[in-house]
């Protein structure tokens, strides 16, 4: 298996979208594991020049990704993909877990988001959401304003 560092970017107008100028090379969207939304995700695309199957990859998370990987053909992508599908996995896992164990009223919280379909039904989730964060915020708010008090009148 040969995996090779790829820029599919040469070339490519400063004011261009990645997704266009992927699409304007020829590139389209292929296999993937997890989506836009993924804490992790690794999203690949294939063209065909000269009869031949070309495939790239690239895995990124919150902090960064990768940078493009070229592959042999399909085969080794679906080697590549297999790599990475624990650490995807895992990665969702915890961000889960995270979440669940959270004190945090989070309105993208998986908890929170299902808790409110339940109770509430799917139209009235996001504007319940909305308004508990902000009394969260605040309330947050409330308290550092008390703690700076607290601390100038320490402070004289």
């Amino acid at each position: 298996m040969t995996y090779e560092r790829f820029d599919p970017f040469p070339g490519k107008p400063d004011d261009m979208d990645d997704e266009q100028w992927l699409t304007q090379q020829g590139w389209e969207p292929s296999l993937g594991i997890g989506d836009t939304n993924s804490i992790m995700q690794v999203q690949s695309y294939r063209r065909t020049v000269d009869d031949h199957v070309e495939c790239i990859a690239y895995a990124s998370d919150l902090l960064g990704g990768t940078g493009y990987i070229k592959v042999g053909g399909p085969g080794e992508l679906m080697d590549l993909l297999a790599r990475w599908a624990p650490a995807v996995q895992a990665a969702a896992i915890v961000h889960t877990l995270d979440d669940i164990r959270s004190s945090r009223l989070d309105a993208d919280g998986i908890v929170e988001v299902i808790s409110a379909k339940v109770n509430h039904g799917q139209h009235e989730t996001l504007p319940m959401l909305q308004g508990y964060l902000r009394e969260q915020r605040k309330h947050e708010r409330e308290i550092r304003e008390r703690r700076a008090a607290a601390r100038r009148a320490a402070e004289q």
